[in-house]
């Protein structure tokens, strides 16, 4: 019976090991098997239309012979590239100008546009000092902490009221990280840690199983 029960305890160690080491490396690959397959798509790599504007005859697999998964991730770099550069000259900015006015004009499609260029504009911007520090602030209540992390000051209105600098700092959801509360928070009531973005999402996501290297906290100077 001791030899049973220590095969079981061996099985069930054994199996959870298993689980840690194979879901991140299978998830991982499942999706990057996605994204390739993704922007193949969106290119129509295999079904012989390739942006519509390339003849046939020129299309990579029929010259090849042999389709190539993974090109669409390349040509939507270079196009990417491309709009980048555009978007720097004169011509470029009034077309973007011109997109944005039509997109304005379809109510629907103007509200999600906006949305997602204001996020996409706010996590391109570069040189922001306090832009995804790690955080800790008192919350939800006096008597207990969280981690969050910090994106930005706080609203004028905010500091207004209180008569004092406003930091923005959003604590996430455990173990789902993308919903969270955004808070204003008094600047001197903020700890700024020593921790990096991914030593914090580990801890937040793992629901405090997995803590940073150092487990001591580490306010930065």
């Amino acid at each position: 019976m001791k030899i049973l029960r220590i095969f079981k305890i061996a099985v069930k160690r054994y199996f959870i090991f298993g689980i840690i080491v194979f879901l991140p490396l299978v998830i991982t690959v499942k999706f990057l098997f996605w994204i390739i397959a993704f922007f193949d798509n969106i290119f129509a790599i295999d079904h012989g239309r390739f942006l519509y504007i390339i003849p046939e005859r020129f299309h990579p697999h029929q010259l090849l012979g042999i389709p190539i998964p993974g090109l669409g991730i390349a040509i939507s770099v270079l196009c990417i590239l491309a709009l980048g550069a555009l978007s720097r000259n004169y011509v470029g900015k009034q077309l973007i100008q011109l997109s944005d006015s039509i997109v304005d004009h379809i109510p629907l499609a103007r509200s999600i546009y906006k949305v997602v260029r204001d996020i996409v504009q706010t996590y391109a911007r570069q040189g922001e000092q306090e832009f995804n520090k790690v955080v800790m602030i008192r919350f939800p209540h006096s008597n207990s902490y969280s981690i969050g992390f910090l994106t930005g000051e706080g609203l004028h209105a905010a500091s207004d009221i209180t008569g004092k600098p406003m930091l923005n700092v959003f604590v996430p959801t455990t173990p789902n990280p993308t919903s969270g509360f955004l808070l204003f928070i008094p600047k001197d009531e903020v700890t700024e840690l020593d921790w990096s973005i991914e030593e914090a999402f580990r801890l937040i996501v793992s629901g405090g199983m997995i803590n940073p290297e150092n487990n001591r906290l580490k306010i930065k100077p």
